[in-house]
């Protein structure tokens, strides 16, 4: 089956549907570090069968995709920007908004099947009306804006021709969820809103995974002592009430993902991404921030205290405590080794990131 892959980042989702047995016919992203990361990993051949993937450093804006044919399934996450809690919030009147782009790939591939990833931010009651605009667009590609239409008008005839139930011209049958990457097995929080849509030609049914992991089953085993003699450390949290089974494996946690960490060493050559900065060492308070971090079951505690979250699978993790007692790890400064950043994402181990250190890290995020 083929497909091609539209704001590609470091190839997250590439390597999720090669990993199924998509054959990708091209990679499209704009970013350089994140084009350079794809290339090193394509040229390593560090997942079997990517040697083959074509990586087009471009414009989307400027993409003709009238040179690829049959193709079965296109999937991307689209740029994040206009939509996540950071930033200006501007949404459709964001430049940098790339759905329309992402509906003309779909309009003039026709492809089978298609997956959008994007942030929770998408569902915000600002952006409630736009959301739905994109989701009918993605039903019927085929009703085009016209020339100087706003998307409200645009809006009310795509309503209009949902309603009549017609299936004439290219038509989806759209569906959406909210999903944790924590409940499948990550050690990370992190909620990402995914799009799937199946020509309707096709008569295929489609429903979204179970989750396979709970936060109630990692409480679980650390109520019951099983997490901390397996990490061999006391126990960091205090449970008045006994944790009931609900049948999922517990949440994976950064302790979890990280524990088999090497004590640094300058330029060791086996510690990909991940480097010795000489004499770092904690700071007064550094032990103080830490200990709501460990102790906080929501994870909402202070930005530069939740970065050193051990036992939680957390929102973001940044800088990683040398060991359990709190002594700070000589990483990057305030990053987390990109090795790390791969594996705490579920990336294959051989996989490597590109470029500068802010730029690799961006990268990997995708």
């Amino acid at each position: 089956m083929k497909s091609l892959e539209l704001f590609t980042g470091a190839g997250g989702l590439a390597l999720g549907t090669h990993t199924v047995g998509f054959e990708h016919v091209g990679l499209v992203e704009w970013n350089e570090d994140a084009c350079e990361t794809l290339r090193s990993n394509v040229n390593e051949n560090t997942v079997p069968g990517i040697d083959r993937w074509r990586v087009h450093h471009t414009d989307i804006r400027k993409f003709n995709f009238g040179t690829y044919k049959d193709i079965d399934l296109v999937a991307g996450g689209v740029p994040c920007q206009p939509f996540s809690l950071g930033g200006k919030h501007q949404g459709m009147d964001d430049q940098r908004d790339m759905f329309p782009q992402f509906v003309r790939a779909v309009r003039e591939l026709r492809p089978r099947a298609f997956i959008i990833e994007n942030v929770k931010g998408l569902l915000r009651r600002q952006f409630a009306t736009y959301f739905n605009y994109v989701h009918l667009q993605l039903n019927h590609p085929d009703v085009t804006s016209k020339k100087g239409e706003e998307w409200e008008s645009h809006l009310e005839r795509l309503d209009k021709h949902h309603t009549k139930g017609t299936d004439k011209g290219l038509c989806y049958n759209v569906t959406w969820r909210l999903l944790n990457s924590a409940d499948y097995g990550v050690p990370q929080r992190r909620e990402r809103v995914f799009i799937v849509g199946f020509r309707s030609d096709t008569r295929i049914g489609f429903s979204f995974p179970d989750a396979t992991h709970s936060k109630k089953s990692l409480e679980r085993v650390q109520a019951s002592g099983e997490y901390w003699k397996r990490h061999n450390t006391k126990p960091r949290f205090d449970y008045s009430h006994p944790v009931d089974d609900d049948g999922l494996r517990p949440w994976v946690t950064i302790r979890d993902a990280i524990s088999d960490l090497p004590t640094p060493r300058a330029n060791d050559p086996d510690a990909a991404h991940h480097r010795l900065v000489p004499g770092a060492r904690a700071y007064p308070g550094h032990r103080q921030r830490l200990r709501p971090a460990l102790e906080d079951v929501e994870g909402r505690c202070p930005r530069s205290a939740r970065r050193r979250e051990h036992d939680r699978a957390p929102e973001r993790h940044r800088s990683v405590p040398h060991d359990p007692r709190g002594r700070a790890r000589p990483v990057l400064p305030g990053l987390l080794a990109l090795r790390r950043c791969v594996e705490r994402g579920d990336a294959p181990a051989r996989q490597r990131g590109a470029g500068e250190a802010s730029g690799g890290h961006r990268a990997q995020r995708r």
